[in-house]
């Protein structure tokens, strides 16, 4: 692909981005698609340059800098769009607002992925609006948390969520499994304060904490061997990972993941996060306490162990996730990060910054324990809607 096909082809994943973020944020206004429309093709020439911005991060070592770039970007958009009103809008021209020469084409294109937009969107948090508003605050209380105890990179951030997640200070009777059945897919961060899950759910709600803190983060899908990859011994003292799995349901799930199968080659079998901080870039995966560099051709080498991930970016295991957002967030990192070859961390410095975050954690029990029992009345309402709703998940 050219340089022009690749801009033109991030500068439409950016335009629907900015449509989806918009229609999403202000789905109630009664104008909604002449606004919409109006604003993206105000900004026609803004979106050309952040465009062009995303594409030069394919030499960057911080690729992660592009959901960054989108949040600014859209969140000038939506400052625009409560600025204008539509009455404003009575009987002006596009030439009046904009000196970019707008194609009828292009016109026509954003109406169109707008009303395609405001056709599709369904926010599932105003579904369940006690679920999800708990599981905010349960949040947000760990984020004070870690700040309180000097916990600020996004690393230290996933390695304390990690320790909080298998010490079971997101479960009910503080106690965490990992465990195959009684799955709530559509929603997978739930089954985390059940007390149990898997991958998907580990990573989802690590994706979630981290975006609390403002870190940049996303769930990714990779293809992993299991009887190519392990972490290295000394990692194996510094926490337990509890596992309530049958012979019979062990059975079941090496059938259905079965590394061979085309579609597992294809979607892949695990899921972990893609994390971004200032200038850095890395993938973590909070069920195996690995942390990862990113490599080339869509792959992440284990830095504290041996072996390696398939990344599969544009196959990304939230398409339980009703929003395209997630999904053109994907497409965007694909595209950037399929030449990316760095050394992000060493694994020197992964085991001391775990050690550290660990013992730092342990050290100040006490007052962890008090955030939880602040916290564990949250719990307990989001499993108790669990179970209201549970015919539905």
């Amino acid at each position: 692909m050219t340089e022009k096909q690749y801009l033109k082809e991030i500068n439409s994943i950016v335009t629907e981005y900015a449509i989806q973020k918009i229609v999403s944020k202000r789905r109630t206004n009664i104008h909604l698609k002449v606004m919409t429309s109006l604003i993206l093709l105000i900004h026609n020439s803004d979106t050309e340059i952040i465009s062009k911005q995303i594409y030069d991060l394919r030499d960057s070592s911080n690729t992660m800098h592009i959901f960054t770039i989108l949040e600014e970007y859209t969140d000038l958009l939506l400052k625009d769009f409560d600025e204008t009103s539509y009455e404003q809008l009575e009987g002006v021209r596009l030439s009046d607002i904009t000196n970019d020469e707008i194609s009828f084409s292009n016109m026509i294109n954003i109406l169109w992925k707008v009303t395609e937009a405001i056709h599709s969107e369904k926010v599932e948090e105003l579904k369940y609006p006690e679920i999800f508003k708990n599981q905010s605050i349960i949040l947000e209380e760990y984020k004070k948390l870690a700040y309180d105890l000097n916990i600020n990179s996004s690393l230290d951030l996933s390695h304390y969520y990690t320790y909080l997640l298998w010490n079971g200070y997101f479960s009910p009777n503080k106690k965490h499994s990992y465990q195959v059945r009684d799955r709530i897919t559509k929603y997978p961060t739930l089954e985390v304060f059940q007390g149990k899950g898997v991958c998907l759910n580990y990573s989802e709600l690590l994706k979630e904490f981290l975006n609390t803190c403002g870190k940049e983060a996303k769930e990714v899908s990779c293809l992993v061997n299991s009887k190519q990859v392990n972490r290295n011994q000394k990692y194996n003292y510094l926490l337990d990972c509890n596992s309530d799995i049958t012979k019979g349901e062990q059975i079941k799930e090496n059938l259905i993941f079965l590394v061979g199968t085309p579609i597992v080659k294809l979607v892949g079998n695990h899921s972990i996060n893609l994390v971004g901080d200032e200038n850095k870039t890395f993938y973590y995966d909070s069920t195996n306490l690995f942390v990862l560099n990113p490599y080339k051709d869509n792959k992440a080498k284990i830095i504290n162990g041996y072996g390696e991930f398939d990344i599969k970016l544009d196959f990304t295991l939230n398409l339980h996730d009703s929003s395209k957002l997630a999904k053109l967030e994907d497409y965007l990192a694909n595209m950037v990060l399929q030449k990316t070859e760095i050394e992000v961390f060493t694994d020197e410095e992964v085991y001391d910054t775990m050690t550290k975050v660990f013992n730092e954690l342990k050290n100040n029990n006490m007052l962890v324990d008090k955030v939880y029992n602040k916290v564990r009345p949250r719990i307990l309402k989001i499993n108790e809607e669990i179970d209201k709703h549970k015919i539905n998940f």
